[in-house]
């Protein structure tokens, strides 16, 4: 018999219309193919073929065995007490009626071990009127390693019941309606996997446990929706891990799923008892449509979601839960407020429009002074008025004195601002696409804030940012704007990914200190990015295009830097003006056509490895503007006797005291082989004359490639290096034939003595690349004498043979 130590409650049978039709339907088919005596008979003895059962029996030897047939009977139909037994059901019903007392389950089985049942459905084995034995769909004692899968158990007092019965597994086994317990297990290890009962779908490991569905509690735990629920029964002190399967179809915002609990299965009616959703641990699984969580002794859990509460018309929002339009509004003062913490508003799609009313208090969406709000899939628009002439707090969507919270997918139109932040602290702001507003985007007062995902359009101002401070923003794109970003009076925030298009001004800081603007782009701007008054910020592996100016830095804006950034196809590259001191521009690219970098009333301007002109150029300036000049616009003639390396460069003095301390990296190439590199020069031509003077102080290095000289006025400067010719020297003996003895050539200028070059010559020929003059060549090889030859090298390629005589000996 099975046993009833675990506490069950009765509970009346909620049958549905659908489980009812279809079990009058298996009945019917059971009593149409016949039913078994009360009395089972036994199958036949085992073999190595599968034996056929065509009704009840007991099974008392090892085998595989095949129902055939549905079976109703008023006793046990299946009594297994055999070991290694295997019981194909092929879909068929066992179906209890009239049961007599001594009826313990539908099918048994009982002192064995390695027995499986699978693909059968048991149904109608409870307790009749006046009886209180408890009967089970299927029960199994003292079994181990049984396996239950593919069944099905219906309205039974309890639909399976284990007893001493370790290493059971249940698969695919679905029960519904029983009168007490769905499972229950004592004493018995079992792996549960996806336990289909009527409000849940279960997953768990037990030894002693009892489990069932639970009807929905009423009232649900506040603002949500039932998902499933069960009801638990342990010893106090297990713990148990139990997985509950949804529907993903039932469930559109996975995100929103909760679990919620109640200390025992009697309270669970008492709204009063249900532990709060997020204090109740649980881990999400979307991919397998499941949550799991731990459960303590006995208790009564479900997973629930939120249940959205219907918003057709403008309301405050001031309770917590998910809200959802259900069709479009709006008016002319705020239509929807937020006054509660934990509020959700889904738009669902629809609008928020508002209508022009000068003086009124006008926002789409406003949450004040809450936390954890979340505004989504929203259209807003008509908010305020779009002014180019003013910049009020009529917005959108509005989070005002907001702590935490989410606004997303919200597109906003002909607004005074499409979203806007006021004193408001780590909100999430995403997904966002604005258009004809004033302004976009906008914060106020508003602190560690992150905005992703915005596409800005037609908007005055892209991106509003007032007295914010350390917020980030990643790819956000705007075009058609008076500011694409304006940062203003705020420090420490940064900018990634962001590109603006067509802007007077791609994005200005005025009075703005500490921030990164990293990886942007900005094109076709007036202005690329302006420092007004706006210190120790950073531009970065940014590129700015097209427009009159790329970087602007102005009205005391120190100790900014510009690095690894291209600034290409504008007028001017960069402007450092009005007490600017202590910029830094490295590793960019910059090619504009007037001035390449402008500096005037500034200090401490210094500007290392820029790529000016296909040149490497680092300097120091004040009070000057370099640009580049393509060699057919420098003067005509250039040093006597030398070559230009690279491209010249304009100076001009844009105040008192002009200064440039400038160092220029050469390029192999430009050298080429026609220069002497120890000769190279900083040489300048004044403005429009036709001669060049070299700098006093210009000098090279050519190991590291560089010339460098202080200038101090402007004109044409250009670096030039000493031209050099070819000299082929042939080396022969005295009959005149080729010398490989290794031979040392060396040459000396013929004026000073003084060695210009030497070589080791090992196949009678050696070459040097020499400047006008004349030269002495000497030619030593072991075996001869010392010889001679004078050489003048006058603007083109020379050649020479030198003749060694044989060494003269005493024979001699």
């Amino acid at each position: 018999m099975i046993r009833t130590a675990l506490r069950w409650r009765s509970a009346p049978r909620a049958h549905r219309l659908l489980v009812a039709l279809a079990l009058v339907v298996v009945l019917a088919c059971a009593l149409a193919l016949g039913s078994t005596a009360a009395t089972p008979a036994t199958a036949p003895a085992a073999t190595s073929a599968t034996q056929p059962i065509d009704g009840c029996a007991v099974i008392d030897e090892s085998g595989t065995y095949e129902l055939t047939v549905n079976a109703t009977t008023n006793a046990t139909c299946l009594e297994i007490t055999a070991s290694d037994v295997h019981v194909e059901g092929n879909g068929h019903v066992i179906a209890g009626a009239d049961l007599d007392a001594s009826a313990a389950a539908g099918i048994a089985v009982t002192d064995a071990a390695n027995v499986t049942v699978r693909n059968v459905t048991v149904t109608g084995w409870g307790a009749g009127e006046n009886e209180t034995v408890e009967r089970a769909g299927i029960a199994v004692e003292n079994v181990t390693d049984g396996t239950l899968e593919s069944v099905h158990a219906l309205e039974n007092d309890v639909g399976l019941s284990l007893a001493d019965s370790p290493g059971a597994t249940l698969t695919d086994v679905a029960v519904r309606e029983s009168a007490g317990w769905d499972v229950r297990l004592e004493a018995s290890a079992t792996a549960i996997d996806g336990l289909a009962l009527e409000n849940a779908t279960v997953s768990l490991e037990a030894a002693t446990l009892a489990v069932r569905s639970t009807p929905v509690p009423e009232p649900v735990p506040a603002g949500n929706a039932p998902v499933g629920f069960l009801d638990v029964d342990a010893p106090p002190a297990a713990v148990h891990a139990i997985s509950l399967a949804y529907d993903p179809d039932a469930v559109s915002r996975p995100g929103d799923l909760a679990v919620v609990t109640a200390a025992a299965s009697t309270a669970a009616t008492d709204a009063d008892t249900w532990v709060p959703n997020d204090a109740v641990a649980f881990a999400a699984d979307t991919a397998a449509s499941s949550v799991t969580t731990t459960v303590t002794g006995s208790a009564t859990l479900g997973v629930v979601t939120s249940d959205p509460i219907p918003v057709d018309d403008c309301r405050d929002l001031d309770a917590p839960g998910v809200y959802e339009l259900t069709e479009p509004i709006g008016g002319s003062e705020t239509c929807l407020e937020i006054t509660a913490d934990d509020v959700t508003l889904d738009g669902a799609g629809y609008s928020v429009g508002g209508r022009e009313r000068p003086g009124a208090d006008q926002h789409g969406v406003r949450a004040v002074n809450v936390s954890n709000a979340t505004v989504r899939d929203l259209l807003v628009g008509g908010w305020g008025v779009r002014d180019e002439g003013r910049l009020e707090q009529a917005a959108g969507v509005s989070f005002e004195n907001v702590t935490g919270g989410v606004i997303e997918d919200v597109r906003a139109i002909q607004n005074e601002q499409g979203v806007s932040l006021v004193d408001s602290r780590s909100v999430v702001v995403r997904e966002i696409d604005t258009a004809d507003n004033f302004a976009g985007v906008a914060l106020w007062h508003s602190s560690e804030n992150t905005v992703t995902d915005v596409e800005a359009t037609g908007n005055v101002d892209g991106v509003w940012l007032w007295r914010s401070e350390r917020n980030a923003f990643g790819s956000v794109a705007i075009s058609d704007a008076y500011y694409g970003v304006a940062t203003v009076r705020s420090d420490g925030n940064r900018f990634v990914d962001t590109t603006v298009t067509d802007a007077t001004h791609g994005h200005f800081l005025l009075s703005a200190d500490a921030n990164a603007v990293v990886n942007t782009t900005i094109t076709d701007a007036d202005r690329g990015v302006v420092f007004d008054g706006s210190s120790h910020n950073l531009l970065t592996e940014s590129t700015v295009s097209g427009g009159e100016t790329a970087v602007v830095l102005r009205a005391e804006s120190n100790a900014n830097a510009v690095t690894a950034s291209v600034l290409a196809d504008t007028l001017e590259g960069v402007v450092v003006r009005g007490g600017s001191n202590e910029t830094a521009i490295t590793g960019t690219a910059v090619d504009a056509t007037t001035n390449t970098v402008a500096v005037a009333d500034a200090v401490g301007t210094a500007m290392t490895d820029l790529e000016v002109g296909g040149e490497t150029l680092s300097f120091d300036a004040e009070n000057v503007s370099v640009a580049s000049v393509p060699l057919e616009s420098a003067p005509a003639l250039t040093p006597e006797s030398h070559a230009p390396v690279g491209a010249p460069l304009t100076v001009e003095a844009t105040g008192a005291e002009p200064y440039l301390a400038l160092t220029l990296t050469y390029a192999n190439a430009s050298l080429g082989d026609a220069v002497d590199a120890e000769t190279l020069g900083l040489w300048r031509a004044d403005d429009g004359a036709e001669s060049w003077s070299r700098v006093a102080d210009s000098s090279a290095e050519p190991a590291n490639r560089t010339v460098s000289a202080t200038l101090t006025e402007g004109g044409v400067v250009g670096v030039f290096g000493l031209e050099t010719y070819p000299l082929e020297v042939s080396l022969v003996d005295a009959r005149g034939e080729p010398v490989t003895n290794a031979t040392t050539v060396t040459v000396a200028d013929a004026e000073t003595g003084g060695i210009r070059a030497i070589e080791t010559a090992t196949d009678a020929s050696a070459s040097f690349a020499l400047q006008n003059g004349t030269y002495e060549l000497l030619a030593d090889a072991p075996g001869t004498d010392t010889a001679s030859a004078a050489v003048t090298v006058d603007g083109d390629a020379t050649a020479v043979t030198v003749e060694l005589p044989a060494l003269e000996t005493d024979a001699d």
